[in-house]
């Protein structure tokens, strides 16, 4: 079988999508021997990708950039000039007049749920044309992939929410990064203890500004420091502008593994406020850590962590204040959440979800060709 992988996001710099493309590239290339993969790299990710040798599997550079138009012109043109049997998109964004058969996977819904105009740099009339034709794009994937992949039963009814009529849905979760314990680090000052841990990127949805909120009123009680990791962009700098004078929260920017790993090690706990994930990453990387994790009571956090971890409404600045001093003060609390975190991360494997998407993959030639009339 010949399957064709648009992995053009391919690599942690392209955050949790580019880390789901590496993994499940990766996965494969270790794992089958037998089918014909054809992996579509951009330049500046392709030497990233090693094949180890494998000539069950070729490179190709298709060096077009994400969410362009030219995506939606000369994706489709170069992948089926290979004639696959299968290409998988890992993202909504495939192009509009696809012709060929493909397999999608579906992390979330924010663009349907959170067309926040503060999400974005563009002026309001650009913005505005821009989340339209992400929209096409997004219920015209759906409803013409042969098979939905998505990463738990939350996003799953979410889009059935939407698009009530698809059946081709298979839920697959995600595993976590495993970063390595022990590292010598030279010039890496660790941030005064004791302190709250938030990874990840400073989008509206994301609620930092509550967490800042609820972390400012817990100061008056207790002495401690909220840190902030993730990339420098836009989003960040705004919400670090609005924060300076505090200098109780400190902003990292992006970090490197070995560094995540040692803020992750020396942490009170994480903190994750966001009011919508579509599986999330971060709290399940925080677990292997020996990390309590404190988290948001909202779309797919509760399928993932369960009962290990301490939950509140992110919408609520007492709530969350309160689940903070929580976890300061209790550390029987902490203690009881670290062992139930290290139990909820044996559901979780990287090579598990290669393994069910393979078999997805495989399957797919068997299915009856999707019709029009379902759109």
């Amino acid at each position: 079988m010949k399957i064709a992988i648009d992995a053009r996001l391919y690599g942690t710099k392209n955050r949790g999508i580019g880390r789901y493309v590496k993994e499940l590239v990766d996965g494969l290339i270790a794992t089958d021997n037998d089918n014909e993969y054809l992996i579509f790299l951009r330049a500046e990710n392709f030497n990233d990708c090693d094949l180890n040798g494998k000539t069950n599997f070729q490179k190709i550079v298709l060096d077009i950039r994400w969410y362009s138009f030219a995506e939606q012109f000369f994706v489709s043109k170069k992948i089926l000039a290979y004639k696959p049997d299968i290409t998988h998109f890992p993202h909504f964004n495939v192009p509009y007049f696809f012709s060929g058969k493909f397999i999608v996977t579906i992390h979330d819904l924010i663009i349907q749920r959170f067309p926040d105009s503060r999400a974005t740099t563009l002026p309001l009339p650009f913005y505005k044309l821009k989340l339209w034709f992400f929209k096409k794009i997004f219920l015209r994937a759906v409803k013409k992939a042969e098979q939905i992949i998505v990463p738990t039963e939350f996003v799953k009814n979410d889009l059935l929410n939407l698009c009530p009529k698809l059946k081709n849905i298979s839920v697959i979760h995600e595993g976590y990064f495993k970063l390595a314990k022990e590292e010598t680090l030279e010039n890496f000052n660790l941030p005064p203890t004791p302190y709250l841990f938030y990874v990840g990127s400073a989008y509206p949805h994301k609620n930092l500004e509550n967490l800042v909120e609820a972390f400012l009123l817990l100061r008056h009680d207790f002495h401690c420091h909220l840190v902030i990791a993730g990339r420098e962009d836009f989003f960040m700098k705004r919400l670090e502008e609005q924060v300076k004078e505090y200098t109780s929260i400190t902003f990292r920017g992006e970090v490197s593994d070995p560094e995540l790993a040692k803020l992750y090690k020396n942490a009170t706990a994480l903190v994750f406020p966001s009011l919508y994930e579509g599986f999330g990453l971060p709290p399940l990387e925080a677990q292997s850590f020996s990390l309590p994790v404190v988290s948001a009571r909202s779309s797919s956090l509760p399928e993932v962590l369960g009962d290990s971890a301490l939950y509140f409404d992110p919408q609520n600045i007492a709530d969350l204040t309160a689940a903070l001093k929580n976890i300061m003060f209790d550390e029987p609390l902490r203690e009881d959440l670290i062992a139930h975190g290290l139990e909820n991360i044996k559901r979780f494997s990287w090579g598990k979800m290669v393994e069910e998407i393979k078999e997805i993959y495989l399957a797919t030639p068997s299915f009856p060709r999707r019709r029009e009339s379902q759109e």
